[in-house]
């Protein structure tokens, strides 16, 4: 268990505070998660709300679990607790520290994703245990590609996803 990650709090950036989901959240979460647009390279399909309701559910709850390896937070703005999104760091099936992070539509193409990516890179860099982060992103998702190159990702090629039936881009960054 990395204690840091069970802070209420994870981080700052110069405009948003990253932190725990909470049953608060619903609206915005399923607003963003419903949406098919900022879906359509994730599941292909936006959630409904019951499906919504069962997902905050079982992120909020491994909070608590002592072995959690799988850590969804809210992305809020500083000023105004707005909801931004989510950042996630989940240990993947390869053994290894992944990041993902989805945004409601409205904050698209205002450097929230890169400055919360960067944010998350800091993080992880101060966590002896992580000396490496991936993330995938699909190959016609070109927004989550400059926000991976924008914060030193490389590109390693290209894998095959089965679950979501696409070819999807393996990147890799160092936290050490």
């Amino acid at each position: 268990m990395i204690s840091i990650l069970k802070q209420d709090n994870i981080y700052q950036t110069e405009r948003l505070t990253i932190r725990q989901l909470t049953s608060y959240d619903f609206d915005a979460f399923h607003e963003m998660q419903g949406d098919p647009e900022v879906m359509k390279y994730v599941a292909k399909k936006a959630n409904t709300e019951k499906e919504n309701r069962k997902d905050l559910k079982k992120v909020i709850s491994r909070y608590l679990d002592e072995e959690n390896e799988f850590w969804v937070w809210a992305v809020v703005k500083k000023e105004s607790e707005d909801f931004v999104g989510t950042i996630a760091l989940i240990k993947d099936k390869e053994d290894n520290w992944e990041i993902g992070y989805r945004l409601l539509r409205k904050y698209w193409g205002k450097g929230f994703g890169s400055e919360m990516v960067a944010g998350l890179i800091r993080l992880c860099e101060e966590i002896p245990e992580i000396n490496n982060l991936v993330a995938y992103a699909d190959r016609r998702n070109i927004a989550s590609q400059c926000v991976l190159n924008k914060n030193g990702f490389v590109n390693l090629g290209i894998k095959y996803n089965d679950e979501e039936d696409c070819e999807d881009y393996i990147y890799s960054v160092s936290t050490t």
